[in-house]
């Protein structure tokens, strides 16, 4: 999983649009989408998992963190990200700002 190009979830993060409060905010986008894809790589498919594996050292280098840096997202975190998410809001801004040929570096 590390070896995969992370500039595909990094792509992927900025096209998502970003609903919360700057002042509050504590994991970016970008390290959210790569918690999550982790997560699903590793074979926990449930975001309620993310509080036992908020800790863990190797899906912090998979979420491109070190294992000394600050804890991963929480699962109340994690299932707000996932309940905002829908694909309308998805389909527009993948319609505006980029295409799965664009994001694997197509041209």
């Amino acid at each position: 999983m590390q070896s995969m190009d992370s500039s595909f979830l990094d792509a992927l993060a900025d096209a998502i649009p970003d609903w919360r409060n700057p002042r509050f905010i504590v994991h970016s986008m970008r390290s959210l989408i790569r918690q999550r894809v982790g997560q699903i790589a590793s074979g926990y498919e449930d975001a309620n998992d993310c509080d036992a594996l908020r800790h863990d050292n190797a899906l912090k280098l998979l979420a491109g963190r070190l294992p000394n840096d600050e804890d991963l997202c929480s699962q109340p975190t994690m299932t707000r990200l996932e309940n905002h998410l829908s694909v309308r809001t998805l389909s527009h801004h993948w319609s505006t700002r980029a295409t799965p040929i664009t994001l694997l570096g197509a041209r």
